[in-house]
């Protein structure tokens, strides 16, 4: 039997689809009469050829297998389900998501009790490992997880809070990864004994990714508590976050209990709002602090504002002013200053400005946003002109995309501002010539993007420039595509106000002339 077997599978191996689907048909007639050591051999040598071949012409084998797993009794599949779980460790991308794709059709069949099985299955190779590298364990546990109803989800609860304890610092980050990825599987007692071992071990685990997915857990639960009781946060839990945010090596995790202040600030009492606002303050004007804590720091200052006294709202917002004034700040910490400091001013208009300031300073206030704002445009228009530059081809296609993108959404307020450096002189000499150079290219999306830009910046241009576009305009009038060509008309339309008198006989005198070439033809 096991040399017919052999037999039958080595003539599968072709890529004539009649010989194929006969030797096929054998193979599925006997499946039901094979033992498990018959069956694992064959799962594996049909497998192992899709390894090498491409995805269309493994197709037909692929469906075979595919085929014959759904005509296995329930043992059966369970058997070849522990050898797919093993093919997951495969190194070969092919082979890891062919045993992923026969999973996923095995799971979608099952019933409960068999994904309880399943899972306890999975558990225990996690537990059971010796691997560092457990994490291909992760999408099947997460798999099963979403499918187990209640009647279940106490002993998936179990083995995941078993997990926890045990000394392997990747199994107890997969573990609590999973439970917080699923947390509505879980009942409200199973979510406060999980919360309150987060609470006493997070800052023992030594690996900073595990006290780091602590941290995310911990904001996650905190956001769920949120919206089901009233209760004011509680001592234990908010001295685990400042300690974290205070104390804690890792930047990481300064950063998520910073980020987890803001979040659940209504929560807060008095005393606990004073001792947050403080350090989230001064640790977000300490320049020689983290990038991305002073960032959370600014973030978190935005979202209490709104219950702070008035001297702490007014030192708050004085303090993020500073930032965005700042031009020797981080460019990241200055977009959060602006961020937060955005987000106050549009509560302390809905709340009614008289409560906390003058109407003058909310308008400061706008302004100082405002001018921030400009001040990103014209270093982003700095950045896409300047790009213009680059010899490689894809890239300058990029650059001019993504400047007439971005100079069609300017409105003309914007394009006029006062002082701005946006369209100076110097800008508009480099722009347009970049521009010729980019119309000459044989790219026709390429050619209108230039005169998206060209007809946003035609009102700013002296007459030497203006000289040159019209240049411009003739090639593109000589064009024998009518969007081109229709595209110049429009433009010419619309600097035709801004031309000297010599200009427009010039221009008149080209396009009668391009009329009369035309006839005479």
């Amino acid at each position: 039997m096991d040399y017919a077997l052999k037999y039958i599978v080595s003539k599968l191996n072709t890529d004539d689809k009649d010989p194929f689907n006969l030797w096929a048909m054998v193979l599925e007639t006997i499946l039901m009469i094979l033992n498990k050591e018959q069956l694992d051999k064959v799962f594996k040598s049909l497998l192992n050829p899709l390894k090498s071949k491409n995805k269309s012409s493994c197709q037909p084998l692929a469906d075979l297998i595919e085929r014959i797993l759904l005509k296995l009794n329930e043992k059966q599949q369970n058997n070849i389900f522990q050898w797919l779980v093993d093919g997951l460790q495969d190194k070969q991308n092919v082979g890891h998501q062919y045993c992923v794709h026969l999973i996923k059709i095995l799971l979608k069949k099952w019933n409960k009790e068999q994904l309880s099985v399943a899972f306890k299955y999975f558990m225990d190779k996690l537990l059971n490992s010796v691997n560092g590298n457990v994490y291909w364990l992760h999408w099947g546990l997460y798999q099963i997880s979403v499918k187990l109803n209640n009647t279940y989800s106490d002993l998936t609860f179990k083995y995941l809070m078993e997990g926890l304890r045990y000394k392997r610092q990747c199994t107890r980050k997969l573990c609590i990864d999973l439970l917080i990825t699923i947390p509505t599987k879980w009942n409200q007692e199973q979510l406060n004994d999980f919360f309150i071992h987060l609470l006493k071990n997070a800052s023992k685990y030594k690996n900073e990714h595990v006290r780091y997915s602590c941290a995310q857990a911990i904001q996650k639960l905190l956001l769920l508590q949120l919206k089901w009781n009233e209760k004011q946060l509680s001592d234990d839990v908010f001295n685990y976050l400042m300690n974290g945010f205070k104390n804690d090596p890792s930047k990481n995790i300064q950063y998520s209990c910073a980020e987890s202040i803001g979040k659940i600030s209504v929560k807060l009492n008095e005393k606990q709002l004073s001792i947050a606002w403080e350090c989230l303050k001064n640790r977000l004007n300490d320049k020689n602090e983290d990038i991305l804590v002073r960032m959370s720091c600014a973030e978190s200052l935005g979202r209490i504002a709104m219950k702070l006294n008035k001297q702490q709202l007014k030192d708050t917002l004085e303090c993020l002013m500073n930032g965005i004034n700042d031009d020797n700040e981080n460019t990241f910490v200055q977009k959060y200053c602006a961020y937060s400091l955005e987000r106050a001013v549009l509560k302390l208009n809905k709340r009614g400005v008289n409560e906390f300031a003058h109407k003058l300073s909310i308008q400061s206030l706008e302004m100082i946003l405002i001018k921030y704002k400009e001040k990103k445009i014209d270093n982003i228009i700095s950045c896409l002109i300047d790009g213009l530059k680059n010899e490689d081809k894809d890239i300058y296609h990029y650059y001019v995309e993504s400047l007439a993108n971005l100079l069609t959404k300017l409105n003309k307020k914007q394009l006029n501002t006062e002082n701005s450096l946006r369209l100076n002189e110097t800008r508009l000499n480099n722009l347009h010539q970049w521009l010729i150079k980019g119309y000459k290219d044989k790219d026709k999306q390429l050619q209108n993007s230039c005169l998206k830009i060209l007809d946003t910046i035609s009102s700013k241009l002296n007459d030497q420039q203006l000289d040159n576009i019209i240049q411009f305009l003739k090639s593109g009038f000589s064009s024998t595509d009518y969007s081109i060509r229709n595209s110049c008309e429009k433009i010419l339309q619309i600097i035709s106000k801004n031309l000297s008198k010599q200009q427009v006989d010039d221009t008149v005198e080209f396009l009668l002339s391009g009329i009369s070439d035309k006839y005479e033809k």
